[in-house]
């Protein structure tokens, strides 16, 4: 009984996190994902993340402006860097 529950716990959580991974690692550099990003940014008021908000805001800017000069390699990475950025304290 508890190889069960302790394999069924580990296959949750390698499902879980891998599922998260790529979640992370599907960063589309279009309209949509900019505004996502933004609005989170915008609604983080906590003073604690002050740093964090600040990185990711200039990511974001980083990102649009190679979104306009179509380098969505580096906008991906712009806005990959900017979740990033919000997820550290």
């Amino acid at each position: 009984m508890i190889k069960l529950f302790v394999s069924a716990a580990f296959i949750t959580v390698a499902f879980t996190s891998s599922s998260f991974a790529d979640e992370m690692a599907k960063a589309t550099c279009d309209d949509a994902t900019m505004m996502m990003v933004m609005d989170t940014i915008k609604k983080d008021v906590d003073p604690k993340m002050a740093d964090g908000v600040k990185m990711a805001t200039e990511e974001m800017m980083m990102a649009d402006k190679s979104m306009k000069d179509h380098k969505m390699d580096d906008c991906s990475m712009h806005i990959d860097m900017a979740k990033k950025a919000m997820m550290m304290k």
